[in-house]
């Protein structure tokens, strides 16, 4: 059987929104650990200035999610490379048993298409404030590790979408 070597060219975008995933080592269960959201909200607000825009984030137990804008690749990929080093630190620190690895390699991104209804930007923003329901069945409105009320004060969602009587209905659809 023939490997195929080469892969596909990546899209490269300079500049935009972007979704980011990235996950711990092997799925570890160990973000929702005491200290551990507390202090990675901490970090990715630090090193979030460095972008143009922080807009949301989330942490479940083995993954986080954002959503950022930024001017330049280069400077999304050194806020990548300084929160994982440092993170990893910390986790390292506050879990005293944990091992070497905290951040599984890459980081799963998507950048966010422009258009006139935002519907892209929506439906990620969507998803990413139901994953405390996804995978841990909490309601979005009383899960405190995301940025919801920020969000909304800042215009990104609508102040009743994630109601008790609507998040749901939502993460049917």
């Amino acid at each position: 059987m023939m490997k195929i070597t080469n892969k596909p060219p990546r899209f490269k975008q300079e500049y935009g929104t972007f979704f980011l995933t990235f996950c711990t080592y092997e799925r570890a269960n160990i973000l929702l650990e005491p200290g551990v959201p507390e202090m990675l909200i901490e970090n990715i607000r630090f090193y979030g200035a460095r972008l143009q825009n922080l807009i949301a984030y989330t942490i479940m137990h083995d993954h986080m999610h954002l959503l950022v804008e930024i001017a330049g690749i280069l400077t999304l990929s050194a806020f990548l490379r300084d929160f994982k080093k440092h993170t990893s630190r910390e986790i390292r620190r506050l879990i005293e048993t944990y091992t070497r690895y905290v951040w599984q390699r890459g980081t799963v991104d998507h950048w966010i298409r422009p258009c006139q209804s935002g519907r892209d930007l929506s439906n990620h923003l969507t998803y990413l404030f139901l994953n405390s329901w996804k995978h841990l069945q909490i309601p979005p409105r009383m899960f405190p590790y995301h940025n919801l009320e920020e969000a909304i004060a800042r215009g990104y969602v609508s102040a009743d979408a994630f109601e008790d009587e609507n998040f749901q209905e939502i993460a049917r659809s």
